[in-house]
């Protein structure tokens, strides 16, 4: 395999929207690793800018998730929190709860089964 093999046909899709003035909800979609990776950072450094302190990622609909993915959300987090700011994710496929598990980040911040519930606890704890 050369590294023109690597190309791939990416599955990931982002969506997201305004919930207020300083909270937003991320629904992410496919494989987020590595080559999708990056697009979500950049999303969350622009909503950064724009003044959102709450946000609530959706991982319902991910498939995989590697360590780069993982590192996006571990510098949000600390981003959001440095600035009183809160992230809750979403999520209940049970191969990334271990992985989140096995990486403590399910210590660092609150999981939940639906966005509702991640809206309801990035409000509580902003």
């Amino acid at each position: 395999m050369t590294p023109g093999d690597r190309q791939r046909t990416v599955d990931f899709q982002l969506s997201d929207h305004e919930v207020d003035p300083e909270t937003h909800l991320i629904k992410l979609g496919g494989e987020f690793d590595l080559y999708t990776a990056p697009e979500l950072e950049e999303r969350l450094a622009a909503l950064l800018e724009e003044g959102k302190r709450r946000i609530v990622i959706n991982l319902l609909e991910v498939t995989f998730i590697d360590s780069t993915g993982l590192r996006v959300i571990i510098s949000a987090l600390k981003r959001l929190q440095g600035v009183g700011g809160a992230l809750a994710l979403v999520c209940v496929n049970e191969d990334l709860l271990q992985v989140f598990e096995i990486t403590g980040l399910d210590r660092l911040l609150p999981i939940h089964g639906t966005h509702e519930e991640g809206l309801a606890a990035v409000a509580e704890d902003a």
